[in-house]
């Protein structure tokens, strides 16, 4: 593995924060980051992120510190590195508790923190993070950094509370953001209608009321080239899809509707206002209201006859996890009727995929799966686990040996006591008294040592008892599915869809050639702890066969399955 490096991390969450006193704090933050990598002859390596909230979390999971975040769960950066900030609240404003673990989680790669803000430097690491009082001054830190940006978020809602009040009284709109077929007038006061993309909704919805199902009016959509939004708020092929259509046809702010949202700035999603008011005549009118809702009759009739959705009978166990392994995108599932059930790329369905062959749902892919999840072990997603319990071993080791010190101290306290007691010399009870003192600092250390090393364990035992749960869950679940049907039997294949999203983050689907000719299906499980298996069903060749209800349908017959590392 490469060199230990330090990694200098900027955050701000808005583009105003670039002006100011907050760009010479930045200044001031890169030439500190620069001069402790020299000090300590580390190679320095930029991390920032612009206009990412730490309130929210999003910087988490997305832009730099979240490509940061991945590869130290991934092990790929080397123990020994430094990450360094100006302050806590650089790195996270999160509620306490989620900013602790992921403090910890930093900390238990072997990658210290550094915060070099206020012309200080304080060295976090795994060792000190108990000693010197480092736990409550974190604690202070993350708790401070919480509450303001929490009273900063309370503040902003009120403001948008008057705003909502006055723009309701009509005055000027809430924003300018407003559906792509409208646009704000200049005086902020009233929306415009985009005519060219007005046109394609109302041709949308004419379609519709003339009983063409979605995936036709997707069809004759893209082969007449109808313009729908600027190219580059387009998706990345610039066709329709079947899901933008349902979306549009079935959006309420073409009647002139619109429902006030507040965001949610600490999970930074929106959720509906809490009154859950609408406002009408918010928006022009762009469809009649009459036909707007003889569309949604047909739509709900369609909906009532589908029951493969995710309303319908659970059919694919494995929805939002099962992908395409040529172009990444979702494998749907499809029921051609007669128990014929297969998963098939859906970029392929729209031409934009050159892998075509689908997969025998119910026969194979599901059965195959679901065998090989009953079997797994937690030595299996959990490799290090020797590593693990080595590590357990010491330190239950080294707990006992604590405890030991603990009650040889406390002996020793009961016995100077005793003697204190006997003693009329004032001398000897001024020096057994700076002895008890003494003492009693050091059973105080040996107790939140032993609290630090009890808090260790606890979590390293977790990971293993967690992942056990999750294999458990899942055979459990399965063991119920021949006892049940009607929505008894639906709900539990919820359950079970949700227990396998836990344990395996996705399943990349792809048909490969052996040495032979012949073909195999090739199935890529990655799971939630970055652990990767390769499970290899073999085909019968790669020609498709018939099938008598539907024609030709590549049809291959799935045998035993091996799985690899």
């Amino acid at each position: 593995m490469s060199e230990p490096k330090a990694y200098s991390y900027i955050r701000f969450s808005t583009p105003e924060q670039k002006e100011g006193d907050t760009e010479r704090r930045q200044t001031d933050a890169i030439e500190n980051a620069e001069n402790y990598a020299d000090d300590e002859g580390l190679k320095l390596v930029s991390l920032r992120d612009e206009g990412i909230s730490g309130f929210s979390g999003k910087h988490i999971t997305e832009g730099a510190l979240g490509e940061f975040l991945d590869k130290v769960k991934a092990n790929k950066i080397t123990a020994g590195s430094c990450l360094l900030i100006e302050n806590i609240d650089r790195l996270t404003r999160l509620e306490p508790l989620k900013a602790q673990r992921l403090l910890i989680d930093i900390l238990d790669a072997g990658i210290k923190l550094v915060v070099l803000g206020g012309g200080r430097r304080w060295e976090i690491t795994e060792e000190n993070y108990s000693k010197n009082g480092n736990i409550y001054r974190l604690t202070g830190e993350i708790q401070r950094a919480h509450d303001e940006s929490k009273r900063k978020s309370e503040m902003l809602q009120e403001t948008w509370q008057e705003k909502r009040k006055k723009a309701k009284e009509g005055g000027k709109k809430l924003t300018e953001i407003c559906p792509m077929w409208l646009k704000l007038s200049d005086d902020k006061t009233e929306f415009k209608e985009r005519e060219e993309v007005v046109e394609v909704i109302q041709k949308m919805f004419e379609m519709k009321l003339d009983k063409k199902g979605t995936y036709r009016i997707m069809k004759e959509l893209n082969k007449k080239s109808y313009p729908f939004l600027e190219k580059s708020d387009r998706n990345s092929t610039g066709k329709w899809a079947k899901s933008t259509i349902n979306r549009y046809l079935r959006d309420r702010r073409l009647i002139g509707e619109y429902n006030p949202h507040l965001k949610n700035r600490q999970t930074n999603e929106e959720r509906k206002k809490i009154e859950g008011e609408v406002w009408e005549d918010y928006y022009p009118e762009v469809i009649k209201k009459n036909n707007f809702d003889a569309v949604q009759e047909l739509m709900d009739q369609n909906s009532e006859n589908n029951t493969g959705g995710p309303t319908g009978k659970m059919s694919n166990l494995f929805r939002h996890i099962v992908k395409c392994s040529e172009c990444g995108g979702a494998m749907h599932h499809q029921n051609k009727g007669n128990g014929l059930r297969y998963l098939r790329c859906y970029n392929a369905q729209k031409g934009e995929c050159e892998q075509t062959d689908t997969v025998r749902y119910d026969l194979y892919f599901e059965p195959s799966l679901l065998d090989y999840c009953k079997g797994l072990s937690v030595e299996e997603l959990l490799p290090d686990a020797e590593q693990r319990d080595l590590k357990i071993k010491r330190k239950e080791n080294e707990l006992l040996s604590v405890k030991g010190a603990l009650n040889d101290v406390k002996n020793k306290i009961k016995n100077y006591e005793r003697i204190l007691g006997e003693t009329t010399s004032l001398k000897r009870q001024k020096r057994y008294d700076e002895i008890l003192d003494d003492l009693d600092d050091e059973a105080e250390k040996l107790n939140q040592k032993i609290k630090d090393i009890e808090a260790e364990l606890t979590q390293l035992r977790e990971v293993a008892e967690r992942t056990g749960q999750r294999i458990k869950d899942i055979t459990d679940l399965w063991k119920r599915v021949e006892e049940l049907d009607g929505q008894a039997l639906i709900d539990l294949r919820v359950k079970l869809n949700q227990k396998l999203r836990r344990l395996i983050d996705k399943i990349e689907v792809g048909w490969k050639e052996n040495i032979k000719g012949g073909q195999f299906l090739k199935l890529d499980l990655y799971f939630a702890n970055e652990i990767l298996r390769e499970m290899r069903i073999p085909g019968d060749h790669k020609l498709p066969r018939k099938d008598e209800s539907k024609g030709d349908v590549p049809l291959i017959a799935l045998k035993d399955f091996e799985v690899s590392s």
